[in-house]
């Protein structure tokens, strides 16, 4: 009742008009940004919802595009009223925007900025790899491989390489344990991966790149009778994939909720200790793995 209550108030209450936040992007094109994982435009759709709901407008900035350099930038988004800045993820780890922080609230999105200091939102991706390998050790999988490329592993700050490691000390047996495949196949080729395949005999593969499965499955793997495959980023609670599903908007609505309040508390800047949020997935059953034991 007392939740009921609530939304209707949220309904009915004049929207109070804030300033305008900024969406701000640093990739080499404008939209760039959207092209790397189907989960980024999500991110920005659910912050741009929330926010209006709270009473912002939300526009997107291009560095590159809108201004020569750092202290440009930060002087353009003074000048247009910008006090809350969301920043996407960026198109390398550990990167830092370099803006005039003490003039903006500022909220990243994902890990990528997690170096600069700047509260961020995220999917809790050590969390999320537990809950995988849980899930899959749950149909009777054993050896659990994981395949994924080493430019992956530093975007994500290791946290899925480091639960997928924990849940095999933890959990698998001696026997069990499958040695994570670092390389990049896109360039090797599948030569390495699939002597990796041949040589560990893993029953479920977890990795990122749902077109590897059609790679598998011209070298001759059928999935998932001879193989399992599971993401621990799948796309979708209706996706063909199985893995974990992230909540891509409702991240992108926390944001711009955590942005809101750093507002309204009068924070700006890199506040220390840095506040973080850091949101649980949901198992995905799919149709790439299948009940084993």
């Amino acid at each position: 009742m007392v939740s009921a209550l609530t939304a209707y108030r949220l309904r009915v209450r004049p929207k109070l008009r804030h300033n305008t936040l900024a969406f701000v992007t640093d990739w080499p094109t404008r939209e760039d940004w959207k092209s790397l994982s189907a989960d980024f435009p999500r991110y920005y759709a659910g912050a741009r919802e929330r926010a209006e709901e709270l009473g912002y407008a939300i526009n997107h900035f291009w560095v590159r595009g809108e201004a020569r350099d750092a202290a440009h930038a930060s002087k353009v988004l003074a000048a247009r009223g910008v006090e809350g800045v969301l920043v996407s993820p960026m198109p390398e780890p550990e990167a830092d925007l370099g803006l005039d922080w003490k003039r903006f609230a500022g909220v990243a999105l994902g890990v990528t900025m997690e170096k600069s200091g700047l509260p961020y939102v995220s999917h809790n991706q050590f969390s999320g790899m537990r809950l995988l390998c849980r899930e899959l050790r749950k149909l009777g999988y054993r050896r659990i491989g994981f395949a994924i490329q080493s430019w992956v592993v530093a975007r994500t700050g290791h946290r899925w390489l480091a639960a997928y490691l924990a849940e095999e000390v933890a959990q698998a047996g001696d026997n069990d344990r499958v040695p994570p495949f670092l390389e990049g196949w896109e360039t090797a080729g599948m030569g390495p991966l699939l002597a990796w395949l041949e040589r560990e005999r893993p029953e479920v593969v977890i990795s990122v790149t749902p077109a590897l499965i059609e790679d598998l499955e011209r070298a001759g793997w059928r999935v998932p009778e001879d193989l399992g495959f599971a993401s621990p980023c799948t796309d979708s609670l209706e996706s063909r994939v199985a893995g974990i599903f992230q909540h891509p908007e409702e991240i992108g609505a926390a944001a711009a909720e955590f942005l809101h309040a750093l507002l309204m508390q009068g924070r700006r800047g890199k506040p220390h200790p840095r506040p973080m949020m850091l949101l649980d997935g949901s198992w995905h059953p799919g149709a790439t793995v299948r009940r084993v034991r």
